[in-house]
C-alpha cells in the first residue's frame, strides 16, 4: 500500500496522541485487553489477551496489528493503509474495512 507523506501538523497530532496513550496505560507501560470477538480470527479469537504498548504512530506500517480506542471501545485490527484521512484498518475475519482511525483514536 502507498503511504502518503505526513505533514508537520499531522506529526504533532500523532505525537500528542502517543503521549495520551502513554498516560492511559500508566506506570506499567502496557495495557492488557481481552479479545471479545472473532474479527481477527485465526490470529486472535475471543478470550485471547493482547498486550498493548504505545508506539509512535508515524512508524506503523500496513500489515501490522494495531489497537485504537473508538467510542469507549478498544479495537484490535490490522492496518491496511495510511493516508490523509487516517489509518485504515480491517479485521482479518471481517467483510468490510473500518472507518479510518484518527490520531486521537
Amino acid at each position: 500500500m502507498k503511504r502518503e507523506a505526513v505533514s508537520d501538523t499531522d506529526a504533532e497530532v500523532y505525537q500528542a496522541a502517543a503521549r495520551e496513550a502513554w498516560r492511559a496505560i500508566g506506570a506499567t507501560g502496557q495495557l492488557r485487553l481481552t479479545v471479545t470477538s472473532d474479527s481477527m480470527r485465526p490470529l486472535l479469537q475471543a478470550g485471547d489477551v493482547v498486550v498493548v504498548q504505545p508506539v509512535d504512530p508515524i512508524i506503523l506500517q500496513p500489515g501490522e496489528v494495531m489497537v485504537v480506542q473508538r467510542g469507549g471501545e478498544w479495537i484490535t485490527h490490522r492496518l491496511v493503509a495510511v493516508d490523509g484521512r487516517g489509518w485504515h484498518m480491517h479485521g482479518d475475519n471481517t467483510r468490510y474495512a473500518d472507518e479510518p482511525a484518527s490520531a486521537a483514536e
